[in-house]
């Protein structure tokens, strides 16, 4: 899609475009799958990059479609080019998992499970080169059979089929929520995440992203509440 398209897109091409960035990833983790099971690791592990890579652009979408819903400009060059960009799908990969991590976790936990995931994407992004070609090393040449273990493939595919769950069980919930009017607490948590993307000092990180948690919970319970209400402000 050229840059002057992103201008056009709607609210249904960002819903569009969510279901078929989760259908091909999964298509993507399907394939990943039939390579592992046929000994074919660094292929597998290399597609499942991939599919983690397409996911990532879900996150992408969805926030246009939440800017574009609450009436704020988007900045479709932005996102033009990170939809582009394999570091930052990576990165946005990253988040994901530290969306839906173990439940039992600190968020400062998560956070330093976040900044490890995010650390990590030039050496994933250079695995990924490894498991499809050739490569030199101070030993002499290397094949990618040589490098991408069966570990390493098999821990790739379980991640990334984690994060494909994770979409495929929220994602028509919150796209549905474009068919209505968003409630006032899930304009204050866009605020804030306005306010976690402007400051990355580690004190902000921390601090937003547990109100950002509290306030899912609160948004989930308000649309909930509403929708049992039949729409209705309670008497």
């Amino acid at each position: 899609m050229r840059m002057g398209r992103w201008s056009r897109v709607t609210l249904n091409d960002v819903a569009d475009g969510c279901r078929k960035a989760l259908t091909n990833a999964q298509d993507l983790l399907a394939d990943a799958a039939l390579l592992f099971d046929a000994g074919r690791f660094p292929r597998a592990f290399a597609l499942a990059q991939v599919a983690q890579e397409e996911l990532a652009k879900i996150p992408m979408l969805y926030r246009a479609g939440s800017e574009i819903h609450a009436g704020h400009p988007v900045d479709w060059d932005r996102l033009g080019r990170r939809f582009r960009s394999h570091k930052h799908k990576s990165w946005a990969g990253a988040i994901t998992e530290f969306a839906h991590g173990p439940g039992d976790e600190t968020v400062k936990e998560r956070i330093e499970r976040l900044k490890e995931a995010i650390a990590a994407t030039p050496e994933q992004l250079r695995r990924k080169e490894q498991a499809l070609y050739v490569d030199i090393n101070a030993g002499g040449f290397v094949a990618p059979s040589e490098v991408i273990t069966q570990e390493e493939a098999s821990d790739l595919i379980r991640r990334v089929q984690a994060n494909a769950d994770f979409y495929a069980q929220t994602l028509p919930d919150n796209l549905a929520g474009f068919a209505r009017e968003m409630t006032d607490e899930e304009r204050r948590v866009l605020d804030m995440t306005h306010a976690l993307l402007r400051d990355s000092s580690e004190e902000s990180f921390l601090n937003i992203s547990a109100m950002l948690r509290r306030a899912g919970v609160r948004v989930r319970d308000a649309v909930r509440d509403r929708e049992h209400d039949g729409g209705d402000d309670p008497a």
